[in-house]
């Protein structure tokens, strides 16, 4: 009896130490968010979803503004404005922050609820993500978050590359895939049914969305300048986009006068960057816009007032 509890209890200790030892090798290589959640509270951060997680490119932008910034940008599913993502937000700043940088993206999608009732918070689709139940956002490592959100197998914690994934330790998730013709052609032609036939049939504009992203810029421009950024994507997703909400534009302008901050929109030069899937930026598109709104930052971060930067040819 004595032997066999003696073997168990050697049993339990070596698989508690596999995975101590696994989760201290964990980093950017085991999924697109861990990383997030283990770097330390941060002074400047970029806000969104896919879109900027993959399109803008942290060093680019510390390289023009001399202020290093985290991109804690998850996906449309995750991280729409709202509660869940204004707690995550608020528990990633750097408490005594005063100058920071804050890079929000917004689109239709990030203040419409896919939900029956949209301005009924408690049914936000974000309830069941990666951010809903987490409690902390800068442990390393975070075993919160790999007991709760990492599903595939903790051997797979050692892993150090990627095929085509790769989380930076800024937070930049970097895609590198085929970008022949045709299969960008495929990736497109596949991301546009999507958004034909599934979010925008499901997708409503939500005035409590709406409601959180304010609550988001009051939070954040206690800890330094805020600016609104619309990415730009193929015009067959703007023209969609279009659909679901066409009067987008003119509520950023709204919410950029009631706060007296800049509004980057890029859509107008959507022929200018080229793009994986029609939707989200190329990496090397992405260095050139991080770069351009990096510009645009540094000459307004003495501004005390509303601003547009509409892209056109």
């Amino acid at each position: 009896m004595k032997s066999f509890l003696a073997k168990s209890i050697l049993y339990i200790s070596a698989i508690l130490i596999v995975h101590i030892i696994a989760g201290y090798s964990a980093g950017g290589a085991i999924d697109a968010y861990y990383l997030r959640f283990t770097s330390p509270p941060q002074s400047s951060l970029i806000i969104g979803s896919s879109r900027a997680a993959q399109g803008l490119q942290p060093s680019a932008i510390t390289a023009v503004t001399g202020k290093d910034i985290f991109n804690f940008a998850f996906t449309a599913h995750d991280s729409p404005y709202g509660p869940i993502y204004l707690n995550a937000i608020s528990n990633k700043i750097k408490p005594d922050s005063t100058d920071g940088i804050f890079i929000l993206s917004v689109s239709p999608w990030l203040v419409s609820s896919s939900s029956s009732a949209p301005e009924d918070v408690s049914t936000f689709r974000e309830r069941d993500g990666i951010l809903a139940d987490m409690t902390e956002f800068s442990m390393k490592p975070n075993f919160e978050y790999l007991i709760k959100n990492y599903h595939h197998g903790w051997l797979k914690l050692f892993r150090k590359t990627r095929a085509s994934t790769q989380l930076h330790e800024d937070g930049w998730l970097e895609i590198t895939v085929n970008m022949d013709e045709n299969k960008v052609a495929a990736r497109k032609a596949r991301k546009l049914e999507a958004y034909r036939n599934n979010s925008l049939p499901s997708n409503t504009p939500s005035q409590a969305r709406m409601d959180s992203l304010r609550d988001s810029i009051r939070l954040l421009q206690q800890h330094g300048r805020v600016f609104l950024v619309r990415l730009p994507a193929g015009q067959e997703v703007l023209d969609i986009e279009a659909s679901l909400m066409p009067d987008f534009d003119a509520q950023m302008r709204s919410v950029a006068d009631d706060f007296r901050l800049s509004y980057l929109d890029f859509s107008g030069c959507a022929d200018d960057y080229t793009y994986i899937d029609g939707v989200h930026l190329y990496k090397d598109s992405g260095s050139k816009l991080s770069g351009q709104i990096a510009l645009l930052i540094d000459n307004d971060m003495a501004a005390d007032r509303a601003s547009y930067h509409l892209c056109s040819r």
